[in-house]
Formats: structure tokens, sequence, C-alpha cells
């Protein structure tokens, strides 16, 4: 299966209740990354405990690997390194966590990305009811311990501070070439989501005739005001949002309540069908 992903589509969440499951996991050789099939199992498992994921994506099965690629597969490789970004940020995420997955740049990346949500505002911490990321621990990592300092290290942080963070020298990688690439990324990616989520993007939609209601979640009250939304169909939105609500949804609703008052003014392999998406701007 090959499928196109667009950044605005990630960005706005279209991906994130298809049926997809992104897999951050660390290789354990430069040419095997699960020589014992610990990493395998551990997929198994969650297949099987969810049975609604129909795709898998996973680096090793679905981008063309070594010496085995093409002229062509090469091109496909570096587009996909380049905006593989688009995966981890928009769509479930499992990961594969080990002692060795806290140093390394690939899987810390990874696994900050999955723990972001998208607003208007950038790149935010995802609220408690809106968490994309699952963790198992393997080999000598323990439930209660690694995971708990993973999400320590990146629940909370901003782009900023997750590209000096991650530009620093014990934060390994195999090509420096990879880091340097994705450095770069996370320096222009707050202002990509902002864009994709931001007034023009809600105008455009209200001008193809979708309502507040049916708008993403990222979409945040101020900009649905100034992208000519009435305060009844902002409210309407609340509303629906409400009955799954956590507390940053709340603070919203609440956020919505002052703007009306004012007028609303302003504003491996895996043992399911291998998905190869084709991350794309």
């Amino acid at each position: 299966v090959e499928r196109t992903v667009v950044a605005t589509d990630a960005y706005r969440g279209a991906h994130a209740g298809d049926g997809t499951l992104v897999v951050s996991h660390r290789w354990e050789a430069p040419d095997e990354p699960d020589g014992t099939g610990t990493q395998l199992r551990a997929l198994q498992a969650h297949l099987e405990a969810h049975p609604h994921i129909s795709q898998v994506w996973i680096d090793y099965a679905c981008m063309p690997q070594g010496e085995r690629r093409t002229p062509a597969e090469g091109v496909l490789f570096k587009h996909m390194l380049r905006n593989v970004n688009l995966l981890y940020v928009g769509m479930p995420t499992l990961l594969l966590v080990d002692i060795s997955y806290l140093s390394r740049f690939w899987t810390q990346f990874e696994a900050w990305l999955s723990m972001r949500e998208c607003r208007s505002s950038g790149l935010l911490a995802a609220g408690a009811s809106r968490q994309r990321c699952v963790m198992v621990c393997l080999h000598n990592a323990t439930m209660g311990n690694e995971d708990v300092k993973l999400r320590q290290m990146w629940a909370d942080v901003t782009p900023t501070a997750a590209h000096e963070l991650l530009s620093k020298p014990d934060v390994t990688v195999t090509n420096q070439s990879d880091k340097v690439t994705q450095l770069e990324k996370i320096a222009t990616l707050d202002d990509e989501v902002r864009a994709a989520l931001g007034e023009s993007g809600a105008a455009s939609l209200r001008a193809d005739g979708v309502s507040a209601a049916a708008l993403p979640l990222g979409f945040e009250w101020d900009v649905l005001a100034a992208a000519g939304y009435a305060p009844a169909e902002v409210l309407a939105r609340a509303i629906t949002l409400v009955s799954h609500a956590d507390a940053d949804v709340r603070e919203g609703v609440g956020a919505c309540g002052r703007c009306r008052g004012r007028g609303a003014r302003g504003g491996a392999s895996s043992a399911r069908p291998q998905s190869r998406a084709l991350p794309g701007q």
C-alpha cells in the first residue's frame, strides 16, 4: 500500500484516526533493526490489542534500504527521510523503548514529535485526552522507569528547546547528515503548523463550506473568529467538543465564552499489512 501524506493534512490531524500506526524503534545493528525478534513480538502484541489498526508504517519495511536501493529508490528514500516527521507528528505512534532509545537522535526526535499536538498557536504539548503515543519497554528497559524518564525528557519541551537539546553531542546518530536535516526541520516546524491552522486556512475552509463544528480541533477560537465564523458557530463547536473535553479543551471553551462576550472580533516486518506512506509537502 502506498499513500501520500500531505503536510497540511498531517498538521490538521487528518490521519490521527484512520487506522494507521507508526512505529518508533532503535536499530539494534546497522543492517538489522531487530535481530532477536523482540520488537516484532511487541508490535504483534500491540496489534492484537488494537484490532482497529489496519496499516503499519515502520522504516525498515516501508523505506528502501541499503544496497538494495535502485537509483530511483534512492531519490525516494531521501524525499521520505526529509519529510518523515509528518508521520510522527500526525499519526498514533508506538514507541518501542530500550535503554539506548533515550540516547539516540532519531528515537528521541520521534518521541518528541509523538508527544505534540498541532494548534493555531503552534506545536504544543498534547493534552491528556489527546495523547497519540504508546510506550512499550524492551530488553533491559522496564515500565515505570525508562518510559517515565522519556516522557519527563520530552513531554513539555518546546520546539526551540527541542532543537537545542537534540543538537547536543551526547545525542548520537549514525549519519550526521540526518541530524542536520531534521534539526533544520525543527527550526521551521512551528511556523508550518501555525500556517496550516491559522486564519487564512480557516477562512479557506469556511469558503469551502466547512462548518466550525467540523473543523479539526487544532483551530483555536480567536482564529475562527478572525476567519469570519459567527459567534454562534464557534459556540456550537465548543459544545460539540466539551463532550470529550480535558482541561485544555475546557480552557478553550472558556476562551470562546470570553470571545463571544466581546462580540467575537479578531480573532522489521509487521503482522499486518505495511503502509509505505510517502510523506510530502
